[in-house]
C-alpha cells in the first residue's frame, strides 16, 4: 500500500469537524438541569435578597414627578397625591378668593363677602375661627401654606383636614410630606419659584405671591379671583404680631408683581379696592 499523504489527512480531519458542527445539539429541558451543590446556590439566592432589602428603602423615598403628578412611593400610610387636573377640574367656572393673613381684615366686617365666593383659599395660620366670623368669615374650601413652623401646622392640620377639600404646599418642603394625603398637592418649584429668587437677587416668594401665582398660571379655569388681607408684611399680621419674615422677602416687589399679574390675567375681579389688597 502507498503512503498517505498529509493532505488526505488534513482534508479527513476538516469534514469530520464540519459534521459534528452541522449536527443539531439536543435541547436541554428545565427537568434536565441538575443543582450540583444546592447549599451553595441557597446562600447565593439569600445573599441577593439581602442585597436587595437594602436598596428598597432608598427606592421608596424617591419621589416621581410625571404629568404634574407628585407622589411617594411605597411609605406607609402615605397616598397618591393630587394631580394638576383635578385642581383645574376642582375651580373650573368658579369665582375664588384668597385671604391673606393682614391685621386690616380683623377691622372690617368682611365675613358674609368673602364666604359668598365659590371658593375660599387661606394661608398659613389663618384660619377662620369663631372670634372673627364677622370679620373674616367661616367658609374654607383650600389651606396653602409654606410650613415654616412645620410642627405647629402639623397639629393645625389635624383640626382642618376634615372642614377643607385640599391644601397646597408652596415650598416644596420634605417635611411636607409626612402629612401628605389624597387633598395634597406640591407645588414645584422649578415651575417659576427658582426664576423668580434669581430675579430678586435671592428674595423669597411669600405664600401669598405664591399661591396666587399658581392660580392664575397654572389652574387658569377659575371664573374669577379676587384678593384681600395682603399688606405683603408692611405691617405685623393678625397671626403672628411681627413681620420677622419681612427680611426673607420684597414687599415692593411683591406687590408691583401682584399688581401686574392679576391686572394681565383677564380674570382679576377687585374685592374693593384694585391698589389697596390689605383692605
Amino acid at each position: 500500500m502507498g503512503r498517505i499523504s498529509s493532505r488526505y489527512n488534513y482534508r479527513v480531519a476538516k469534514n469530520a469537524k464540519t459534521e459534528s458542527q452541522n449536527k443539531p445539539r439536543k435541547l436541554i429541558k428545565p427537568d434536565d438541569i441538575v443543582i450540583r451543590n444546592r447549599k451553595t446556590e441557597e446562600k447565593k439566592l439569600v445573599a441577593k435578597k439581602k442585597v436587595e432589602k437594602k436598596q428598597v428603602p432608598a427606592a421608596r423615598k424617591k419621589i416621581i414627578r410625571q404629568n404634574n403628578i407628585v407622589a411617594s412611593k411605597g411609605r406607609k400610610g402615605i397616598k397618591q397625591t393630587v394631580v394638576l387636573e383635578d385642581l383645574k377640574n376642582y375651580c373650573r367656572g368658579k369665582s375664588i378668593i384668597l385671604v391673606g393673613n393682614s391685621k386690616e381684615i380683623i377691622n372690617q366686617n368682611y365675613g358674609e363677602k368673602i364666604d359668598s365666593y365659590d371658593i375660599v383659599v387661606r394661608m398659613n395660620h389663618g384660619h377662620p375661627i369663631s372670634k372673627y366670623v364677622k370679620q373674616m368669615g367661616k367658609k374654607y374650601n383650600i389651606w396653602a401654606h409654606g410650613f415654616l413652623s412645620f410642627q405647629k401646622q402639623i397639629k393645625e392640620y389635624q383640626g382642618i383636614k376634615n372642614r377643607i377639600d385640599y391644601h397646597i404646599e408652596t415650598n416644596e418642603d420634605k417635611l411636607c410630606r409626612r402629612i401628605f394625603d389624597n387633598k395634597a398637592f406640591l407645588i414645584p418649584k422649578r415651575w417659576y419659584k427658582v426664576d423668580y429668587e434669581n430675579n430678586h437677587k435671592g428674595k423669597e416668594m411669600s405664600t401669598g405671591l405664591n399661591t396666587a401665582t399658581f392660580f392664575i398660571q397654572k389652574i387658569c379655569t377659575m371664573r374669577e379671583i379676587s384678593i384681600v388681607g395682603f399688606d405683603f408684611l408692611r405691617t405685623s399680621n393678625r397671626i403672628l404680631q411681627s413681620a420677622s419674615a419681612r427680611k426673607f422677602h420684597d414687599s415692593n416687589a411683591e406687590e408691583a408683581d401682584m399688581t401686574s399679574m392679576l391686572l394681565e390675567s383677564g380674570i382679576y375681579v377687585p374685592f374693593n379696592d384694585k391698589y389697596n389688597f390689605a383692605k
